[in-house]
């Protein structure tokens, strides 16, 4: 998880060219932690790690 939204999209998009990556979710800007949380509850109980490859998204969905 990163709050880096400005240079963390470039960064991942150069890195998924050349490797696979398990990932990355990144926050909005100012989501409350319990919302952050309650987001990551929900990513982790109704899906598969495998489902998160090469994936970038923004909390909250």
């Amino acid at each position: 998880m990163s709050r880096d939204r400005r240079t963390m999209p470039l960064h991942f998009n150069r890195y998924v060219a050349g490797a696979q990556s398990p990932g990355v979710i990144l926050l909005r800007k100012a989501i409350p932690i319990s919302k952050a949380i309650e987001e990551l509850a929900l990513i982790w109980s109704a899906s598969e790690a495998d489902e998160w490859i090469d994936r970038l998204v923004w909390i909250p969905l």
